[in-house]
């Protein structure tokens, strides 16, 4: 009985718009719908999957290739100003080995190249009221290959031109999930062998 009267007290501030009982996501879709306007649902926070390159080249010995990311759209808060690797989103249905090569023709230019499983990480940073780009959780996929050429500056809206620089002294400041695999000990230079 103690529930229901609870429920029922819920429900009837619900109804009169108590600032305690704020409307549910359904509620409000459902006021909106009977307005005859869209709905507008608020943003659920999501694990995202990015799938990076780490570039090696005989002509840059020791080092992987980097740009520092300008950002453009909604989803690009995360790393602006900061170094990071080339690589992007993983589509729907795609693999991973084909989101590396997709995101390096796109950004560098980069058509053939041999893929290895490098590592994947849990890269985590969450804090309530994180401006955005400060808070996200990602699965992280560091695919190793090597290239022969030298990449090309194609998306001059959205990072910087590119640069080789020796993973032993990597540049500041770095995007978080390069800066969480370089402080795990992972060395893009020592082969897994799990060619993709």
């Amino acid at each position: 009985m103690r529930d229901q009267d609870a429920n029922r007290a819920r429900a009837e501030a619900e109804a009169g718009g108590d600032p305690a009982y704020p409307p549910t996501a359904r509620q409000q879709a459902e006021t909106v719908l009977a307005e005859g306007a869209a709905p507008v649902m608020p943003a659920t926070p999501q694990i995202r999957v990015g799938v990076a390159a780490l570039v090696r080249s005989s002509t840059h010995p020791g080092c992987i290739l980097l740009h520092r990311r300008l950002g453009r759209g909604a989803t690009e808060g995360l790393g602006i100003g900061r170094y990071g690797l080339p690589g992007g989103h993983l589509e729907y249905g795609e693999e991973w080995a084909a989101c590396a090569r997709r995101e390096l023709l796109e950004e560098a230019g980069v058509e053939t190249f041999e893929l290895e499983l490098g590592t994947v990480t849990n890269a985590v940073s969450s804090r309530i009221g994180a401006p955005p780009g400060e808070d996200f959780h990602y699965l992280c996929v560091f695919l190793r290959c090597s290239i022969a050429e030298e990449p090309r500056y194609l998306e001059p809206d959205r990072a910087t031109e590119w640069e080789w620089h020796p993973w032993d002294d990597l540049p500041s400041p770095l995007d978080a999930r390069l800066g969480q695999l370089k402080r795990s000990g992972f060395n893009p230079f020592i082969s897994s062998g799990s060619s993709l």
